[in-house]
């Protein structure tokens, strides 16, 4: 290819050692070769000294700290400047794109340079591409006609490419980061000088490349430690520090400063003893590093904790040449840790020790007491109907109520104390060094009587009472599973006594609790394995002695126990709150017998069925009976509902709520036991009862107490001025009967007129007092 016919303007180069050096100034505008590359003119021969010059030059630019780019540039010039008509050019590879841009090309015309840049390295791109891809020297003698340019043919014909000789440079880990290349505006091969001048340039041009990466790497690594969030501290081989940064100072307190020159070891940063630094650095000279936890002392002697890193670097021979100490404040961590140990180990609520932290305590208590031959306590607290105060005055209340008593027990337990809440009203206070049980007796009887202080609670005044279970170190036992159990034990025989009182735990409590746990369980599932039965009991009329209501009692066919009465499971059923289906499940049955007896010609007596406290929800339980009567299509009035005088004060208003709704059903309602304990005038004339029943405690002494027969005659007497009924329990004697019968009293029920019986013997009474045969079949 014929080169251009305008020549270019030449400027004087600097010197080569004494040597003359042009430098191009002119544009390809001022020398005419617009869209074309512009002639060299020769002026040196590719010799070994001046090859051995042009080194010595091109290093020490780079040693005076020249910036590589201009390093790069001076390259070009100088290798232009050895091979006669020449244009040099060192394109490098960019990492993220793959391509390759002209970096330096001093004689490249402005205009030709875009088309050379971003030229993709392959079989096909030109000398340039083709080193790149294959990572050797190409040397393109005819562009015009080597395959090697065919896809850059048309820009090389345009620009008036020749000859094109291009080797790869490398960076340190011999990957390819670039090409030099020299171009000739006509065909030609390279002189064997000339190939030497490549081979030179080409390892400047690499080492050039080179050092700008790691300049670059270290300007971004000196970045990155200055902005960095953790400490750095730098140390040579002897432990003098040579570096820190920033966040070395704000961290420590120490500033570059006054740390630099001085010895890690007199610094002083860590907290720890000499023994302690001393297996650290043994562990470093040994493998090279340690990290781990620390407390380190700032420079006003505040200690906070940091994790540390300390890593070797080695030199020559694998020997140290430096430290490098990375480490970062974990205050912010270490408070996060426990605050999660805190919730992990306390009860939210009132920040006192939970389940699994009281274990981890009173497994400490139990060693520290058997070292020291001394008594520990565990008193087991629950708080006696607790949900009643949840349910009346609402959750809130609940919670505050639980707090308030955390306070009192906190103030019970004193030094030697300490207080956990296992959830709900359970808490538990174990006493160390505890002394004997009358001392540890004196100590619980001032704790009942505490908690059943009233207290203040939204500005209502509520009144709870504490129930007590006590195990002893090593009395009731040596672990701690094993004490907390037997407290709970003797708890259920404080709650079991009547609350609001405390226990011993005593040998053989445990077969009675295991017994109310089988119990318990089979509670459970009873209903559902259709174990329970109804017997009735019959109620007649004073004077006439027919029947005329009955009592529907419930009994348990326990499939191991045999038939259990009330009185061995309805406390159960209390206070695991299964009462409420359980009665549901007695006031359909009634229901369901009734219609049974009138369909079957039996009579239609009125049935009587015993309400828990826990039933007289408001809402529920009308709702309830109106389903079940609706469905069975008895009569409301023909059924009863009894309840405790004792059960409606407990349950407040919500009671005489509940009760006025079913009286707005249409059943009858009744006070069961009315003389049994307090018995209030005024509370009676409120509820919207048909009956009263006088408790068999009364009727039991009439006809040997002059006293029980007074009460009786008064009850009866108060029933009938308030326009109710009166029915007698517990009647067992002709004796009893009679002097009833004399008062007054309207009906009566007890052993003299019939046991509690199945529904099948109670229709065969039914049958005999209508006068009727027995239906085959009848059911229940």
């Amino acid at each position: 290819m014929a080169m251009s016919t305008k020549s270019s303007k030449l400027d004087a180069m600097p010197p080569i050692h004494g040597m003359p050096e042009s430098e191009l100034t002119a544009t390809a505008a001022e020398s005419g070769c617009v869209g074309r590359l512009p002639d060299r003119a020769p002026t040196a021969a590719a010799t070994p000294a001046t090859l051995a010059a042009l080194e010595r030059t091109v290093l020490e630019a780079m040693a005076r700290g020249e910036p590589q780019g201009v390093v790069l540039e001076r390259l070009c010039r100088l290798v232009e400047h050895i091979v006669p008509d020449s244009m040099a050019s060192v394109m490098q590879l960019d990492s993220v794109s793959g391509q390759l841009r002209i970096r330096a090309g001093p004689s490249f015309p402005p205009e030709v340079v875009p088309y050379f840049s971003n030229i993709e390295p392959g079989a096909t791109t030109g000398s340039c591409g083709n080193a790149a891809l294959c990572g050797e020297t190409v040397i393109v003698d005819d562009v015009a006609n080597d395959p090697r340019w065919s896809a850059l043919r048309e820009l090389a014909a345009r620009f008036g490419i020749g000859a094109c000789w291009s080797t790869p440079l490398f960076t340190d880990q011999r990957s390819v980061a670039g090409t030099f290349a020299i171009t000739s505006l006509r065909p030609r091969s390279p002189t064997a000088e000339q190939l030497r001048a490549l081979e030179t340039a080409s390892w400047l041009g690499g080492l050039a490349l080179r050092n700008e990466q790691n300049e670059q790497r270290l300007r971004l690594w000196t970045t990155a430690m200055e902005h960095a969030s953790e400490g750095v501290i730098i140390a040579d081989a002897d432990g003098i520090i040579v570096d820190s940064n920033r966040a070395c100072a704000e961290i420590t307190g120490f500033p570059l400063s006054q740390l630099r020159g001085r010895n890690l070891h007199a610094v002083k940063l860590a907290a720890q003893d000499d023994a302690m630094c001393r297996a650290i650095w043994s562990a470093v000279e040994s493998s090279g590093h340690w990290r781990g936890e620390l407390w380190m002392q700032r420079q006003n002697g505040e200690t906070y904790p940091e994790w540390l890193s300390i890593s070797a670097v080695l030199g020559d021979g694998s020997l140290p040449c430096h430290y490098v100490l990375v480490f970062s404040d974990i205050s912010a961590l270490k408070a996060s840790e426990q605050r999660l140990f805190e919730l992990a180990h306390h009860d939210s609520l009132t920040r006192l020790p939970n389940r699994l932290r009281l274990m981890q305590m009173l497994e400490g208590a139990v060693a520290r007491t058997a070292s020291a031959d001394q008594t520990l306590a565990v008193l087991f607290i629950d708080l006696d109907r607790f949900k009643n105060i949840n349910d009346s005055l609402g959750h809130s209340a609940g919670d505050a109520l639980l707090i308030e008593a955390a306070a009192r027990l906190l103030d019970h337990a004193g030094p030697q104390g300490t207080v956990a809440r296992l959830g709900g009203d359970e808490f538990v206070l174990l006493i160390e060094g505890a002394g004997d049980k009358s001392d540890i007796e004196a100590r619980t009887h001032r704790i009942v009587a505490d908690m059943g202080a009233p207290f203040v609670i939204d500005d209502h005044e509520v009144v709870v009472t504490a129930s007590i279970g006590i195990s002893r170190f090593p009395q009731d036992g040596t672990e701690p599973d094993r004490l907390l159990r037997n407290a709970d034990i003797a708890l259920y025989r404080a709650k079991r006594d009547g609350r609001n009182r405390y226990a011993f735990y005593r040998p053989g409590m445990g077969q009675r609790v295991r017994r109310r746990l089988s119990l318990e369980s089979g509670a459970r599932h009873a209903l559902r394995r259709d174990e329970l039965v109804l017997h009735y009991q019959p109620q007649v009329d004073s004077f006439s002695g027919l029947i005329v209501g009955t009592e529907a009692l419930l009994r348990w066919q326990h499939p191991q126990l045999g038939l259990l009465h009330p009185a061995q499971f309805l406390p159960i059923l209390e206070d695991t709150r299964l009462i409420v289906d359980y009665g549901e499940w007695v006031m359909q049955g009634a229901c369901e017998q009734a219609a049974a007896w009138e369909a079957a010609g039996a009579g239609a007596p009125r049935i009587g069925v015993n309400l828990s406290r826990l039933q007289l929800l408001p809402g529920r339980l009308a709702a309830a009976l109106r389903g079940i009567l609706d469905a069975s299509g008895v009569d409301p009035a023909r059924i009863e509902l009894e309840i405790t005088e004792h059960g409606v004060i407990e349950q407040g208003d919500a009671a005489i709520a509940c009760l006025r709704e079913l009286r707005e059903v249409g059943v009858g309602l009744a006070i069961d036991d009315f003389g049994a304990g307090y018995s209030s005038l005024a509370r009676l004339k409120q509820l919207p009862v048909d009956r009263i029943k006088i408790d068999r405690s009364l009727v039991h002494d009439v006809g040997l107490d002059q006293d029980a027969e007074a009460i009786c005659a008064a009850v009866v007497a108060l029933g009938h001025a308030l326009g109710v009924s009166v029915t007698a329990e517990g009647v067992e004697t002709e004796i009893q009967a009679s002097l009833l019968r004399l008062i007054h009293c309207d009906e009566l029920q007890g052993f003299l007129y019939g046991r509690p019986v199945s529904a099948a013997a109670f229709a065969e009474l039914l049958f005999e007092q209508e006068g009727v045969p027995r239906l085959s079949g009848f059911p229940r």
